[in-house]
């Protein structure tokens, strides 16, 4: 398992949030670190479980990257529809089914955060996680 990418996609998954990682922790099958709010200048635990291919972390990344850069995203909510965003993608080269199957990955991607360690651990937080403004393509 390759802690570079796996540290590059959470990076790039947090920043959609605003968030930067101040530091981090990877073992096993988990991503324990601590955040820092660019606006707020606030600290927040979070906590990835890992239950994904590794292998597609190369390609979430780029997307993540594609949606902040090209201003795609408001919060948690990717702001054009999935036939936009997949029509998007196309346009830059992405294979409609491959475009298809990252954004289902993305969106299936929840990560814990809460004000200590133990919250997180026990999964009394809230979550990072994106979705599209309507489920209606």
């Amino acid at each position: 398992m390759d802690n570079t990418i796996i540290f590059e996609f959470v990076s790039s998954f947090l920043a959609l949030f605003g968030a930067n990682i101040a530091k981090y922790e990877i073992y096993e099958n988990k991503v324990l670190g601590i955040i820092d709010w660019k606006e707020e200048g606030e600290e927040e635990y979070f906590l990835w479980v890992m239950d994904i291919d590794m292998s597609i972390l190369y390609d979430m990344k780029l997307l993540c990257d594609y949606l902040l850069k090209n201003s795609l995203i408001s919060i948690d909510t990717i702001t054009i529809s999935e036939v936009e965003l997949i029509k998007k993608l196309s346009d830059i080269g992405w294979n409609d089914i491959y475009a298809q199957q990252n954004i289902n990955y993305l969106c299936s991607i929840h990560i814990e955060r809460g004000n200590t360690l133990e919250e997180v651990e026990n999964k009394k937080v809230d979550v990072f996680c994106i979705n599209f403004e309507n489920n209606n393509s």
